[in-house]
């Protein structure tokens, strides 16, 4: 009964909010495009041996240290992902999420200051057709890790380089816990709980995957 439901998941709110009150149920991701002052991605800076991605170069100089622990890397030269921590209530989330993207907007005039030109951010598709091949790739990826970007590089080609917003979003561990065990012995099988959340996460990505926003 939906009734049921409920009162079910605010008493699995409490227990997980008293047991694990610094975790959450929801998170943002945000990817930014980052572009020069005539809307074009921004690619690397310096020249020779000392070149590096502009990203690298943003994170390294114009994030507070405090605050770069919430950025990182993304596919290309020109992107930058923010994550947030997770919260029990959606707008919590989305504070730190508006919090993170003033950051960033600080970072981008730092460096715009250095460089004597506006610096913007940008959603979605690149404005301008751009080549995009291995060299597009941050440097500052472990080598693991690059070769494996290089390989989606190769298969997906600038379909990768699309930005937008990531939504995390989970149920209270405790009414996992619960449903799991008042199955019956014949549905549980040898399953363990982790499976039990696994096949259920899996489950409803595919089925509210048709009714996510596409950028």
């Amino acid at each position: 009964m939906p009734q049921q439901f409920a009162e079910k998941y605010q008493l699995a709110l409490e227990e997980a909010m008293k047991d694990k009150p610094q975790g959450g149920l929801a998170g943002f991701e945000q990817e930014w495009n980052l572009l020069d002052e005539d809307l074009r991605p921004l690619l690397t800076v310096g020249a020779g041996p000392s070149q590096h991605s502009f990203v690298d170069y943003l994170r390294a100089e114009c994030i507070p240290a405090w605050q770069k622990q919430y950025s990182q890397l993304e596919v290309f030269h020109w992107m930058v992902e923010w994550a947030t921590r997770p919260y029990y209530t959606p707008r919590g989330a989305i504070y730190e999420a508006r919090l993170m993207e003033a950051s960033l907007m600080n970072a981008l005039h730092r460096a715009g200051l250095n460089f004597g030109e506006r610096l913007h951010y940008w959603h979605g598709n690149l404005l301008f057709l751009t080549d995009i091949g291995h060299q597009s790739i941050p440097g500052n990826w472990s080598l693991a890790k690059r070769r494996y970007l290089e390989k989606c590089v190769d298969l997906y080609g600038d379909t990768l380089a699309t930005t937008g917003i990531h939504t995390n979003i989970s149920l209270p561990d405790p009414l996992f816990a619960w449903d799991f065990m008042h199955l019956s012995a014949s549905e549980r099988g040898d399953k363990h709980l982790d499976d039990y959340k696994s096949e259920f996460y899996i489950t409803a990505t595919r089925l509210l995957r048709a009714f996510a926003s596409l950028f």
